[in-house]
């Protein structure tokens, strides 16, 4: 169990630093938000599999060291009066616990907002308004509006624009999925950053759809004025944070140098993490080898 948590942190590391290095900063926002999430379900399921690979006894690199289950070493240990090793399991159950009642009560506040707001159907969209501050906000095919604005403004058509992008790129399973994964695997780290860029990227999606065949320097502006308020972490908010980078990914004409190579680069890097974690390495003993040392 703990080799697999090792793993699968260092698996999740690995690839996130190909993203953080390569892909950040650029301009492809389909291909992040998709390798993002699959490098988040990767780093899950790789260090599951257990592809036998036998290699020679002479190879005792730190790479070996590190994925091989090989050889099992038993080890006598001294009677404990108290197993520790049981205390972890519990805080680590109780910590689970909290972060699932955390997103059970986020969606459950959703859900009284919608309540209490009036709604209507627009097509297969329920169209809510609401003086909730957050909104506009979307969850799934809920839309959020705050009633004290007009839609029929500048300032409406582009929100609405924006939000309805959100629907129907269906960016909700995007975030309810990451949500679920860092609820069970809290303590990895590098879980939290992905979830930070997908939401990021969401929002230059979105902008990108919103600003489309209109002035882009007034809709930064709209960004820039309106960027107040709080959200919580399911929905998909306007005024998201991270607005610096939303403005100048919004505003930058620069297309991205070396594109197909930056991207022809997760090759090396998902056979490195299969290499690494997939697969299990054994010695391979001489023929020559004695049975009685074996």
């Amino acid at each position: 169990m703990i080799t697999y948590l090792i793993q699968m942190m260092a698996c999740s590391g690995i690839l996130y630093a190909y993203y953080y290095f390569f892909l950040r900063n650029e301009k492809f926002h389909q291909y992040n938000r998709f390798y993002l999430l699959i490098a988040m379900a990767l780093s899950l399921l790789l260090p599951l599999l257990k592809i036998p690979v036998t290699i020679k006894d002479t190879d005792t690199s730190p790479v070996y060291a590190f994925v091989s289950t090989g050889e099992a070493v038993v080890v006598t240990a001294v009677k404990k009066s108290f197993d520790y090793s049981q205390l972890l399991y519990v805080i680590y159950g109780c910590v689970v616990l909290w972060m699932l009642f955390r997103l059970v009560k986020a969606i459950s506040e959703v859900i009284r907002i919608k309540r209490a707001g009036h709604a209507e159907l627009v097509e297969d969209i329920r169209f809510i308004k609401t003086p909730h501050p957050d909104a506009p906000f979307s969850f799934f095919k809920w839309l959020f509006w705050n009633e004290r604005t007009p839609l029929e403004s500048t300032e409406g058509i582009h929100m609405f624009k924006h939000e309805m992008y959100h629907i129907r790129s269906k960016h909700s399973r995007d975030l309810l999925f990451m949500e679920i994964i860092i609820s069970i695997f809290w303590f990895n780290p590098f879980f939290y950053l992905y979830r930070k860029e997908v939401k990021t990227i969401q929002e230059f999606l979105a902008d990108q759809h919103a600003a489309a065949n209109s002035d882009t320097g007034s809709y930064a502006e709209l960004l820039l004025m309106r960027a107040i308020g709080r959200h919580q972490q399911l929905i998909n908010p306007f005024f998201h944070n991270q607005l610096k980078r939303r403005i100048t990914m919004l505003t930058s004409s620069k297309k991205p140098q070396y594109q197909w190579l930056r991207k022809l680069l997760v090759l090396p890097v998902a056979i490195t993490a299969i290499a690494l974690f997939a697969f299990t390495y054994e010695k391979r003993l001489p023929q020559w080898y004695p049975t009685a040392c074996k």
